[in-house]
Parts: structure tokens; C-alpha cells; sequence
């Protein structure tokens, strides 16, 4: 693989795997932040529903975005707009600012078609095929640490702390793709 393939490739793989990562480690932290929080069951449901709504309004969008506009700046802005969804989750000071993050936040999931697009049209086919692959392996290898990863987390620093370190996984993400991803011409 190129350097210039690792690059494209490396920093939308190190942005999904970070944020499913977060989504991985934030069941196993309900009783914490419930406890933290003062949020009833109920409330602590539309943690995940919230983000699991705008999944699935941002998906087909960004989808479709991504068939007619550069793809480095789509791939940029989800990138920040999602970081400030963790940063609101991190900072939020009772359940409902937390649940409005993760709505925001929730627009991760359209990195999916936007990745899979920008690999099309910046790398050779081989390599495209190993940076999907690469994206599947990745989600299902921080689905698995999500879940073993959390409870020692949470308990050492806090649940805040799951989406501090998410946002500094995006940080690195965005600089990597701030200076590896190339434009793309629109369709």
C-alpha cells in the first residue's frame, strides 16, 4: 500500500473505530452515569435512541452528499460535527444536555457510505477493498474491546472520560485526514 493509501485510509478507520469504540463502552457505563446523573431508565434509553435517530437520518444524507460534493471537506465537517457531540456528552451537566450530544454525536454513522465512496475515488481498486476491509475489522475489533475496555475506564477515571479520550481519537483522526485525505472533484 501506498503511503498516500495509508493516509486516506487511516484516518476515517482511526475515526469509525474510535467512535464505535465509545458506543461499544457506553452500555456497560449506564449504572455510572444513571447514578451520576440522576437519570431515570427511561432517560438513560434516549442516551441511545437519540444517537440511533440521527444515525439514521445523517446515513442516507451524508450518502448522498458524498455522490455530489468533495468528499474531504464532507469527510472533515462529520468529523467536527460529531467531535462536538462527544465534547457536549462530556461536559453535559444532566441527562438531556447528554442525550442532545449524543443525537449529535450519532452523525458518526455516515462516515460508513462517505468512506467507502472516498476510497472509491482516491485509491486504486485493491487498496479501496483493503481500507473497507479494514473498516469492518476495525468496528468489530473496538466491539469487542468496548466491552472489556469499559469497566476498568470508567472506573479508573470516570465516565466523562470515555468520550474525552474519544474526542482526542477524533483530534487525531481529523489532522490525519487534514493533511492526507485529497479533494475530490465533484460528481
Amino acid at each position: 500500500m501506498s503511503r498516500s493509501g495509508f493516509g486516506i485510509i487511516g484516518a476515517p478507520v482511526l475515526f469509525i473505530g474510535v467512535f464505535q469504540l465509545l458506543e461499544m463502552m457506553l452500555s456497560p457505563a449506564l449504572p455510572l452515569i444513571q447514578r451520576e446523573l440522576a437519570a431515570s431508565p427511561a432517560e438513560l434509553a434516549w442516551i441511545f435512541t437519540g444517537g440511533l435517530i440521527s444515525s439514521a437520518i445523517s446515513t442516507p444524507i451524508v450518502g448522498r452528499l458524498a455522490d455530489t460534493c468533495d468528499k474531504r471537506t464532507l469527510l472533515l465537517t462529520l468529523m467536527a460535527v460529531t467531535s462536538a457531540g462527544a465534547l457536549v456528552s462530556a461536559l453535559a451537566p444532566n441527562v438531556l444536555v447528554l442525550i442532545s450530544g449524543q443525537a449529535v454525536q450519532g452523525v458518526w454513522l455516515g462516515m460508513l457510505p462517505l468512506t467507502v465512496g472516498l476510497f472509491r475515488d482516491t485509491l486504486a481498486p485493491e487498496q479501496g477493498a483493503t481500507g473497507n476491509g479494514l473498516v469492518i475489522g476495525v468496528s468489530a475489533l473496538a466491539s469487542a474491546l468496548g466491552l472489556v475496555l469499559a469497566g476498568p475506564l470508567t472506573s479508573a477515571l470516570g465516565y466523562r472520560w470515555l468520550f474525552l479520550l474519544a474526542l482526542a481519537g477524533a483530534l487525531v483522526a481529523a489532522l490525519w485526514a487534514w493533511y492526507a485525505v485529497p479533494a475530490t472533484p465533484r460528481a
